[in-house]
C-alpha cells in the first residue's frame, strides 16, 4: 500500500528505491539480530546409521515431478510480481496506480489462500489441493489473457494469485515428507522453482515484446495445466513406497 501511495503521489523512481532499500535493510539487520536457533529432535538411530544417499537415489521420478509443480507455481508468481502491473498499464490503460493496485489485490489473494491452507490440506489431503489450486491458477491467468477490461483483468488476478498460493509450499512439503533424505530432495526441488523465479520473467519480457504481454501470460498458464497433471506426485507419505527406485533404475524385484 505505501508504493501505490508512493506511485499515486508521482514520487521520483530513485527516491521510491532509495527509501525502499533503507526499510528493507533495517527490516533485514532486525531479523538477523533477532534469529534464535531452534532445537532439533536427534533422529532415530536406524536414520543416523543410514549413510547419505547419492544425488542420483534423490532424483526419483516422484522428486522430479514435483520440481515441475514447484517450478510452475514459481513461474506464475514471479509472471505477476513483474509482469503484472504492466499489463494494466499498457494493455488496458490503466493508471499507474491502478496497476499497482492490482498486484495488491492478487498479493492479498495469495495471502488468503496461504491462510486458509492448513485446514483444506488436513481435510482433503495434499495432492487433491494441489490439484484443484492448480486448476485455479489457470482459469485466473487465462482470465487475465482474455479480459477485455481491466475490472474483469483485476478479479482474474486475484483469482491466480488464490489459486497459486498454495502451490510451492505444498511441493516443497512434499518434497521433504521422506524419512532420511527429505533435505536433499527439498534442496533440488527448490533449485527448480527458484530457477523459474530467475528465468521465468526475463523469458516473459521477451516474449511480450514480440507477442504481447497478454499472450506471453500463456506460458504460465500451461505450466499450471503440466502441474495440474503431475498434482497425484505430492501425495501423503502414507501412501508412498519411500524405497521408490530412482530415476532410471530397475524396480526391485517381487521375488
Amino acid at each position: 500500500m505505501a508504493g501505490i501511495a508512493v506511485t499515486a503521489a508521482r514520487t521520483p523512481v530513485l527516491g521510491h528505491l532509495l527509501g525502499a532499500t533503507v526499510v528493507m535493510a533495517a527490516l533485514a539487520a532486525f531479523a538477523a539480530l533477532n534469529l534464535r536457533p531452534v532445537p532439533r529432535a536427534a533422529p532415530e538411530a536406524s536414520f543416523a546409521a543410514a549413510p547419505a544417499p547419492r544425488l542420483r537415489a534423490v532424483l526419483t521420478v516422484q522428486v522430479l515431478l514435483i520440481a515441475v509443480i514447484t517450478l510452475a507455481m514459481a513461474f506464475a508468481e514471479g509472471a505477476a510480481s513483474d509482469w503484472l502491473p504492466l499489463l494494466m498499464t499498457t494493455d488496458h490503460g490503466a493508471p499507474e496506480a491502478v496497476g499497482s493496485l492490482v498486484f495488491t489485490g492478487f498479493a492479498l489473494a495469495m495471502f488468503v489462500g496461504r491462510t486458509a491452507g492448513t485446514p483444506l490440506v488436513a481435510r482433503f489431503g495434499r495432492a487433491p489441493v494441489v490439484r484443484v489450486c492448480a486448476a485455479v491458477g489457470t482459469v485466473g491467468v487465462l482470465l487475465v489473457v482474455v479480459s477485455p477490461s481491466p475490472v474483469l483483468t483485476a478479479a482474474a488476478a486475484g483469482v491466480w494469485g488464490l489459486g497459486i498460493a498454495l502451490g510451492f509450499p505444498l511441493a516443497i512439503s512434499a518434497a521433504g515428507d521422506h524419512p532420511t533424505d527429505g533435505d536433499r530432495r527439498v534442496s533440488v526441488v527448490a533449485t527448480a522453482g527458484y530457477i523459474a523465479f530467475l528465468a521465468g520473467p526475463p523469458a516473459l519480457g521477451f516474449l511480450g515484446e514480440h507477442l504481447g504481454l497478454q499472450a506471453a501470460m500463456l506460458v504460465p498458464a500451461a505450466l499450471l495445466v503440466v502441474a495440474l497433471l503431475a498434482a497425484p506426485a505430492t501425495r501423503n507419505r502414507t501412501t508412498l513406497d519411500v524405497r521408490e527406485p530412482p530415476v532410471g533404475a530397475p524396480a526391485p524385484s517381487a521375488d
